[in-house]
């Protein structure tokens, strides 16, 4: 009851207060209206509706990266076989296969096999198959193309003895337009051999060569 009792007082002296302020202006006679400094709005005027702002347009979509071509890239030296190609390894390192490119060139396509890791040196075996089968389990693998480039990559370290920053890549490679590779497919790694499989249009000569700087096996597929 003692805050209902204090608020009524002071609504009374606010009354009291305000009704002072009309008349306290020397002769008795109420002060001026406050008045707005806009004037009012006549009768017609009505304000003009905002317009909605139409310039902001839809971000089109990101449209895929044509292949690269780079015409002016030179070819592997070498002489240039559909025989196959062979280098052994120098084991003992933590190496692995982590990326796998495809590009074409003036007159050849040409397939990148990244290698990360420390010590030693990979080795490989490359060669024309008649069915791509799969090392370990002997069942014929799943690759698009008429002719078939087995690449097996050795002295490479299975995934689990590899540092952590180091990923293997174990993923499918679409060839290029115009190329006559149709797809690079990864297959599996056994006791040390890391096999891919090159689906091509067609049989053609290839040279294969170890490149550093960085670390890469390069195979140039030589059209016509």
């Amino acid at each position: 009851m003692r805050a209902t009792r204090l608020s009524r007082s002071g609504g009374a002296v606010l009354v009291a207060v305000v009704l002072a302020g009309c008349t306290a202006d020397g002769e008795g006679e109420p002060s001026d209206p406050l008045v707005s400094e806009d004037p009012a709005p006549t009768e017609g005027d009505d304000p003009e509706p905002t317009e909605p702002d139409t310039t902001a347009t839809e971000e089109p979509e990101d449209e895929p990266s044509p292949a690269p071509t780079d015409e002016g890239a030179p070819p592997l030296s070498g002489d240039p076989s559909t025989e196959p190609a062979r280098s052994e390894p120098a084991w003992g390192g933590m190496l692995a296969v982590t990326e796998v490119r495809v590009a074409t060139h003036d007159g050849f396509d040409r397939v990148v096999f990244g290698i990360d890791g420390d010590g030693g040196t990979v080795g490989w075996d490359v060669r024309y198959v008649d069915v791509p089968t799969s090392q370990g389990s002997g069942y014929e693998a799943d690759v698009d193309g008429a002719a078939y480039l087995a690449v097996s990559i050795s002295g490479v370290a299975i995934p689990p003895d590899l540092p952590p920053d180091i990923e293997v890549f174990t993923d499918e490679v679409d060839g290029p337009v115009g190329a006559t590779i149709v797809e690079v497919v990864h297959d599996s790694i056994y006791e040390g051999y890391h096999l891919f499989f090159v689906g091509l249009d067609a049989e053609v000569p290839f040279v294969v060569a170890l490149l550093d700087g960085p670390p890469r096996l390069v195979i140039d597929l030589h059209r016509g």
